[in-house]
């Protein structure tokens, strides 16, 4: 069969015209003939592809038996769960599929088995989705997940240790990933093994694996990464040790910090706050080491000012809140040097800050960026509670709203006060937007955040909309909601 293939090729290469279409093997002379050399060629190349995979594949088979998929133990999502995730699955709403299942996971229930190699591939392409879909994968999800080896991130770690070994960098790194997570000081030894003998790219991306469970045990390591030839690992290396606060790195970076970074009390009775900044003309070979770097300079900041915001950001805030607040403490920063300090400790915050320090921040200055990245450290009651301000402040949504960004990126905790004002906020915005495009940037936005319990109260305000511009993406707004009600209903039935 092969050689026959190969025969139609040549036919194929050179023209119907030169070269007659030869006989079919026995096997496929059952096929009706076309009418033309043309579709000859052309059906009989298809049929002998096809045939030739299913006859390798029914030998495959033959030769290596599988051994059946251990029976379930968890019931099976009800028949109307089921046809919202298949309504997901083609494409209708396929956004929602994390919190469908979210709320699988919740009910303790498993998914239909026709719908798990569909999930199971999303999962291959979609990294997003792996945490919710591995948590509700049962016996026969991880039963599939061994016949192919693009889905072999859902399988347990005890099957790691192989992935990480023979898998390609992708697989490894989620092998290295889950190892460290179920055992760190396992994750690093498997690490260090293979160390010497992988290449830059390879080094880069298995330390950033590192972050998961990291502490103090990993910092000989890291510490030793330092050194690497690649400065992109040296970079990564020094990312991950200001994040250890206890770390040598973190105290080498304090004392650099505390040359130029000076809060003092002066007067009489020494009450009044005095900061000052110096910042560094040059760069010490000890502290480009330590991962300071003159390049990656970004827009609208000058040399000295990246040499400092660079190493600040590397000393926990509780260094500097033992003279006063943070808030007292930027007060008291001369103006032209306040953003500088205030960007710096974000990025300090970020690294190893508590709630309380990121709540500081985010009220002193709720810019987008200090948002994205401190809403993670917030409480959902902190998240409520800063986003109420800055929905009362403006109450006109738009896709750039600091609040939306806030509830985006952050956990609110939903309670009645934010939802009040929230409902507020969206009533004034439709009385405020222009045209559909604007209401739908935000409306898509909020419709996958917001609590179902807010359906009542939205489509109360559905009524008012009659003859309005935005009248289609609300309608089309509350009909995902109510997707998302029926689903959440039929899961928990």
């Amino acid at each position: 069969m092969h050689a026959y293939l190969d025969t139609l090729t040549t036919v194929a290469l050179l023209g119907t015209a030169k070269r007659s279409v030869p006989t079919p093997p026995a096997e496929l002379r059952h096929l009706v003939q076309p009418a033309t050399p043309e579709a000859q060629l052309l059906t009989y190349a298809a049929t002998v592809n096809l045939y030739l995979q299913a006859a390798r594949e029914t030998e495959k088979t033959a030769r290596l038996p599988l051994p059946a998929a251990d029976p379930e133990t968890k019931p099976v999502i009800s028949g109307p769960a089921a046809n919202c995730l298949q309504q997901m699955l083609g494409g209708h709403y396929r956004d929602l599929v994390p919190e469908f299942l979210t709320l699988v996971a919740q009910q303790q229930q498993r998914l239909p088995h026709h719908c798990l190699p569909q999930l199971l591939e999303l999962g291959h392409y979609d990294k997003a989705l792996r945490a919710g879909l591995l948590k509700v994968l049962t016996n026969r999800g991880l039963w599939l997940a061994r016949q192919n080896v693009a889905w072999n991130y859902a399988l347990a770690v005890s099957n790691a240790a192989d992935r990480f070994t023979l898998g390609k960098l992708p697989e490894r790194v989620a092998a290295l990933t889950q190892m460290r997570a179920a055992n760190a000081e396992q994750g690093l030894a498997a690490l260090a093994g293979v160390w010497s003998t992988s290449s830059a790219k390879e080094r880069l991306a298995l330390l950033e694996t590192l972050n998961t469970n990291l502490s103090v045990a990993d910092e000989t390591f890291l510490d030793a990464a330092l050194d690497d030839k690649s400065k992109f690992v040296r970079q990564a290396a020094a990312e991950l040790l200001k994040r250890i606060p206890d770390s040598a790195f973190v105290q080498r970076m304090t004392t650099h910090a505390k040359t130029m970074l000076f809060i003092t009390r002066e007067g009489l009775l020494k009450k009044r706050l005095a900061v000052r900044l110096e910042l560094p003309s040059a760069l010490a070979p000890a502290v480009s080491r330590d991962g300071v770097r003159e390049e990656g300079k970004p827009k609208g900041i000058g040399k000295k000012a990246w040499r400092f915001q660079q190493i600040v950001s590397c000393v926990p805030l509780q260094t500097w809140r033992q003279t006063d607040s943070l808030t007292n403490i930027l007060n008291a920063c001369p103006e032209e040097d306040r953003g500088l300090l205030f960007t710096s400790w974000v990025a300090a915050c970020e690294a190893t800050g508590t709630a309380a320090e990121a709540l500081e921040l985010v009220t002193y200055i709720p810019s987008a960026d200090a948002i994205k990245a401190l809403a993670p450290l917030l409480t959902p009651a902190q998240v409520d509670a800063v986003t109420i301000t800055l929905l009362r402040r403006e109450r006109m949504l738009s896709r750039s709203h600091v609040g939306l960004l806030l509830l985006q990126t952050g956990a609110p905790a939903w309670g009645a006060a934010l939802q009040k004002d929230l409902v507020a906020s969206i009533k004034t915005s439709l009385k405020k937007w222009s045209n559909a495009w604007q209401a739908r940037q935000v409306l898509e936005l909020l419709v996958t955040l917001i609590p179902i319990s807010l359906l009542p109260q939205l489509r109360t305000l559905a009524a008012t909309l009659d003859d309005s511009p935005v009248q289609i993406p609300y309608t089309e707004c509350l009909a995902k909601l109510e997707f998302r009600e029926r689903m959440a209903q039929a899961i928990n039935a």
